[in-house]
């Protein structure tokens, strides 16, 4: 019902039945009711910033949702006038490969006005691992040839009032400050 009510542009009903929702509303649901809000903004006074656009291209690129994340992936640039980050972009590469579009994923990459990062080209290289795609696989050579770094990922935790940031190869450094012994609890 909230997807009929939105699709009309009766924002009034929707949120009348999404309050009314016994249930925890799944993606879907609430994809439905941004786009509502997002087309009535006017009268409603609703503002999404980049992080109400990531949470919902996410959401998108989860439930497979290729032309609501294009549509609001256009909405935040046009509409809104928001510049999307590289995150933005990871989203929509990876929705776009997912649904095996792999070239479009490619001209996506090679037409944003960002400079990819490894996050990028990985989005790329899992859609085309999922679609059996060796062709545009091989761009993986392309990307050690254009320099691009894979940095590993940090992870930040507090321990006794000080920040400790470490690699998951970096285990002996903070050995003696009990951080490993406070993750593992």
């Amino acid at each position: 019902m909230i997807g009929g009510y939105s699709e009309k542009g009766d924002l009034d009903e929707a949120l009348s039945v999404f309050h009314a929702m016994d249930e925890e509303p799944d993606m879907v649901t609430v994809i439905h009711l941004m786009s509502a809000c997002g087309e009535s903004n006017a009268e409603t006074g609703f503002k999404p910033n980049h992080v109400t656009f990531l949470a919902v291209l996410q959401a998108c690129t989860h439930a497979g949702l290729l032309e609501k994340g294009l549509k609001f992936f256009n909405m935040m640039t046009k509409t809104y006038e928001i510049n999307p980050g590289l995150d933005h972009y990871s989203c929509m590469i990876d929705l776009v490969g997912r649904r095996g579009k792999l070239k479009e994923t490619l001209k996506f990459i090679q037409e944003m006005p960002l400079q990819s990062d490894a996050g990028i080209w990985r989005a790329l290289l899992s859609a085309c691992k999922i679609h059996h795609n060796l062709e545009i696989a091989d761009m993986r050579g392309e990307m050690k040839s254009k320099g691009v770094v894979k940095w590993p990922g940090q992870s930040v935790v507090v321990v006794d009032g000080k920040c400790c940031m470490f690699t998951v190869e970096d285990r002996c450094r903070w050995e003696g400050f009990g951080v490993f012994e406070t993750l593992d609890g």
